[in-house]
């Protein structure tokens, strides 16, 4: 069963060039990086990855979406755990922690993308993304140790605040039997590269003048909060909350949040964050 270690001594810098993060020849292969502040600002700034892996029982490719939280050169990954009466790694878990579990699964490759902008040019041909990833060859390892002040209270915390900044501080802390029935996967990296395209659309002497070119920014941004409908109208939203209204960004940018009433029912009309 492969269970959460430290990771390996001497496993060298995961941000130098390997053959695993090396691009072939093409258009696009000069906006791969290998720096690692990069990198972890772009897996900073994101909370969403897809993971793939091969299943051995499907003899196929998998690829599955899940949030995560990052630790150093490691990223904690929040998944369903054993069922309730159930044994470490049988059919009641997810499919990718039991794979793991039972020693079956440990390479896997993660990605994690954020679009920037649509670049878009007078030739559809020649339209294209401004966007920032991150490509990650890793092993995965579960995380076993339960008790109050082990690592998978750490990942829980971890994730939470990656999420959102200041949550597990202000939330209550799992108790044994919650941290017992969730799944941590921990993802130590091995090979890691970037990949950034910014400015606007290519230009060719064909394009006709009468046909608008240029770029559309993409910002994610987060709606008004929604209180649920048991918490008491005393209780305020709290602060690391109210942060998170407005945008989500590389720049920082923020703006005011809206005014909204705390513990008020979502208003007709209200987006459905």
């Amino acid at each position: 069963m492969t269970t959460a270690e430290p990771p390996a001594a001497g496993c060298g810098d995961p941000y130098k060039r390997h053959p695993l993060t090396t691009p072939t020849p093409n258009y696009s292969a000069h906006l791969v990086k290998h720096r690692k502040a990069l990198a972890l600002s772009i897996l900073d700034e994101g909370f969403y990855c897809h993971i793939g892996y091969f299943d051995p029982e499907a003899n196929a490719v998998r690829v599955v979406p899940r949030q995560y939280g990052r630790s150093g050169d490691s990223l904690y990954i929040h998944g369903p755990g054993p069922a309730p009466g159930s044994h470490l790694g049988d059919e009641h878990t997810s499919r990718l922690y039991r794979l793991i579990a039972q020693n079956r699964v440990s390479d896997v490759c993660v990605t994690v993308s954020l679009v920037d902008g649509l670049a878009l040019a007078r030739s559809a041909a020649h339209a294209a993304l401004s966007y920032r990833s991150v490509v990650i060859y890793g092993k995965a390892c579960v995380v076993l140790d339960n008790s109050e002040d082990g690592e998978k209270a750490e990942a829980l915390e971890t994730i939470a605040n990656h999420i959102a900044p200041g949550y597990a501080d202000d939330s209550r802390k799992a108790d044994a039997a919650e941290r017992k029935a969730v799944g941590i996967i921990r993802i130590d990296f091995r090979h890691v590269s970037s990949k950034v395209r910014t400015g606007g659309p290519a230009r060719d002497g064909k394009d006709p003048q009468e046909f608008w070119a240029g770029v559309v920014p993409i910002r994610p941004v987060y709606g008004p909060p929604i209180s649920s409908k048991d918490v008491p109208s005393t209780v305020r939203v709290p602060g690391y909350v109210r942060r998170l209204t407005g945008i989500r960004g590389a720049n920082d940018l923020d703006v005011a949040p809206p005014r909204h009433g705390e513990g008020e029912e979502r208003p007709d009309g209200a987006p459905l964050f």
